[in-house]
């Protein structure tokens, strides 16, 4: 967690794409993150990390069934993301729509394979 320290502040919207069953989510808000919205296109990931993270009582992660290639997002100010595993195309293209023509990348968009 201390990579995503360095180029993420815990003030910032972060995006989970493709989230799965990862527990990144519940992990940075365990390191003071306070707004998280994982996605992913699994109904049955979204359900099962929802009901988790109100068993844990964690209100600053929100789990969404979403297809990360058309992300159905309003993004205003400034776009970070994160994805963990093999890199996406189709997501980087998705996370340069959003961040829109005022920027020229989404800042803090980190790949880890």
């Amino acid at each position: 967690m201390t990579f995503l320290h360095k180029h993420v502040s815990a003030d910032d919207h972060v995006l989970i794409p493709g989230c799965g069953l990862s527990l990144l989510g519940e992990q940075m808000a365990a390191d003071g993150y306070k707004s998280l919205l994982a996605v992913d296109y699994s109904e049955t990931c979204i359900q099962t990390m929802q009901a988790r993270g109100a068993q844990e009582h964690q209100n600053n992660v929100t789990y969404s069934l979403m297809d990360v290639t058309a992300l159905q997002l309003e993004v205003t100010g400034q776009l970070h993301g994160c994805y963990c595993g093999q890199s996406h195309l189709g997501l980087l293209d998705e996370l340069r729509r959003l961040a829109g023509p005022s920027q020229k990348h989404a800042d803090g968009v980190c790949t880890c394979p």
